[in-house]
């Protein structure tokens, strides 16, 4: 039997994306005698989407998809394959029953926009493929084979969405590892970088190549707590030694694989507690976007006032949510720049957002760890600050 495989998203048409998904399905399919003879990356256009899938059917026996079935007006895929094969797309009960006990795990409510994952073409039999090895991965597999009426050609969905861990199984992990699963499944909902085209995405640029220019060209020993899939790392001087760490395990593996450069050393541990390193360490410590998502973001400043050294700065962004919300309904209120909000949740994040950022309030967080150096924004909806640090 011989496979393509169509790897989804706009992302991964610019520079800062890199398809790992194929890399895996390609091995497990070769494990399995299927020889895969093409890899296409598709954008987020429908009718791109549907040609992609169309052409891959004529060459192939078996056609597996990855990506574009999240939540977002740009998860297109099932409307592309529902179209290609002529097919209504009917909300599955038990899809959706899943999706909602999965918010239940991680103690979160569900927005709407999250039903439109239990949409599913009409005949489409769902697959349900849940890892629960939390030891290696936390992936699960979501998928959808299709059969098309006309020429019995078989057409499979697939997309990496889920942790699908039991209730049970989260009852009997520690904390350590049940935090990691919570983070693995946020990043794989909305990873960075963004796409550049959109709005996200550009705040997104503006942001980390500010605090790239502000951290210098040789800036001696620097620490990025929540440092994801490397994307700013990326942007920071070759010439400084760098350490990125970050609770989820899924986003150190795509930072690995993102990151062009052997000297950046990634480490998997949770910057609320106590910090892997030795006190007074470094001489840059950053948290870009990452106090939001703490319940206890105070543990956070104290850990990061630690590990640096005395003279050191620390670096802190965090997103006005408020502000940014208003810019998001104001948007959506426009046809062609809803184009710039690919990729964004419709309403507030509220399921991973714990806290909404001001001055007063960061000022608040950090006093008597540090002292407010100096201070800039990001079209009113991400504040950057730049820390000095006091003395214990």
């Amino acid at each position: 039997m011989k496979a393509e495989i169509i790897a989804v998203g706009s992302e991964l048409l610019t520079p800062d994306r890199v398809d790992t998904n194929s890399l895996f399905l390609t091995a497990q399919l070769n494990r399995l005698g299927i020889e895969v003879t093409r890899k296409t990356v598709v954008g987020d256009e429908l009718g791109a989407l549907r040609d992609g899938f169309a052409s891959a059917m004529e060459r192939v026996e078996l056609v597996i998809a990855c990506g574009g079935l999240g939540p977002t007006e740009d998860d297109r895929t099932r409307e592309a394959v529902a179209d290609l094969l002529g097919r209504k797309l009917e909300r599955s009960a038990e899809v959706m029953s899943k999706i909602e006990a999965r918010f239940r795990q991680i103690g979160r409510p569900m927005s709407q926009v999250n039903a439109r994952q239990a949409l599913v073409p009409e005949g489409a039999t769902v697959l349900d493929n849940a890892f629960t090895d939390l030891d290696r991965d936390t992936d699960g597999l979501a998928r959808a084979r299709l059969e098309d009426p006309r020429s019995g050609d078989s057409l499979t969905v697939h997309g990496i969405r889920q942790s699908g861990v039991s209730a049970e199984t989260w009852r009997e992990l520690g904390n350590g590892s049940r935090a990691t699963a919570w983070n693995d499944s946020m990043f794989e909902f909305q990873q960075t970088p963004y796409d550049p085209r959109t709005l996200a995405g550009r705040i997104f640029l503006q942001r980390v190549r500010w605090i790239a220019r502000t951290v210098g060209e040789d800036p001696g020993r620097v620490l990025e707590v929540g440092c994801e899939a490397g994307g700013l790392l990326r942007q920071l001087s070759t010439r400084s030694r760098i350490v990125g760490l970050d609770l989820s395990r899924a986003a150190l593996k795509s930072a690995r694989v993102a990151l062009a450069r052997n000297d950046i050393a990634l480490v998997h541990a949770d910057a609320t507690g106590p910090l892997p390193f030795r006190d007074r360490s470094f001489d840059f410590v950053i948290a870009s976007e990452v106090l939001e998502h703490c319940r206890s973001p105070h543990r956070v400043i104290a850990a990061m006032h630690a590990v640096l050294k005395d003279d050191g700065r620390a670096i802190i962004s965090v997103p006005n949510e408020r502000r940014y919300l208003r810019w998001k309904r104001w948007l959506r209120e426009l046809p062609l720049a809803r184009l710039a909000l690919r990729g964004i949740e419709e309403g507030p994040a509220a399921w991973h957002i714990h806290h909404d950022f001001d001055r007063r309030k960061l000022a608040a967080l950090v006093e008597g760890f540090f002292g407010v150096e100096r201070e800039t924004s990001i079209w009113g909806t991400t504040l950057i600050s730049v820390l000095r640090k006091m003395a214990s």
